[in-house]
């Protein structure tokens, strides 16, 4: 399966900033990172023991070599249940911003595993979100890159739809010298 997404001009009718990006089989994952979400496989959701309306937290726990890696559980295994964001009934949570970018860094496609503290200890409802493809990482370099030359697109085809638009309305030369 693949997902396609562009930008449209109403007035051009032309499409610009067009990507496709190849889907993975959802068997290979349990939670995805998607535009401005987190999508969560059924199996995920058993494994979190989720449903809709509950919240969910992502956290990170610095490890035993001194790097941070990312965990997820229910809002209330974390602390009073009040934090979090609310699980969709379709299966999603909101993510966007600053968590989105920060949790692109260690990777787009993960799967549930068991947490292990530093002391060995298994903890019960947390789980660590374990890339399933490093090489699929977002750099927040890259989506800033990518915001830009967004912008600079939009830029200049509103630039190139006002000249066409002059020109059209008057054959004549519109230069005021």
């Amino acid at each position: 399966m693949i997902n396609i997404s562009f930008n449209f001009n109403e007035k051009t009718h032309q499409v610009t900033n067009i990507t496709i990006v190849e889907l993975k089989d959802v068997s290979d994952y349990d939670v995805q990172v998607c535009e401005n979400k987190l999508l969560f496989s059924n199996k995920a959701l058993d494994k979190l023991g989720v449903v809709p309306g509950d919240r969910i937290v992502i956290n990170y726990w610095m490890g035993d070599k001194s790097k941070a890696f990312p965990i997820i559980s229910k809002a209330d295994v974390f602390d009073n249940g009040e934090d979090g964001t609310k699980l969709t009934k379709g299966g999603a949570i909101s993510f966007k911003g600053q968590q989105r970018i920060t949790l692109l860094k260690f990777g787009s496609y993960f799967t549930l595993d068991e947490f292990v503290d530093k002391n060995g200890n298994v903890k019960d409802n947390v789980f660590k979100l374990s890339p399933v493809i490093e090489d699929d990482t977002v750099t927040e370099e890259e989506v800033v890159k990518e915001e830009e030359l967004s912008i600079d697109e939009m830029n200049q085809s509103e630039l190139e739809d006002e000249l066409a638009e002059m020109l059209e309305e008057n054959e004549e030369d519109i230069l005021p010298f």
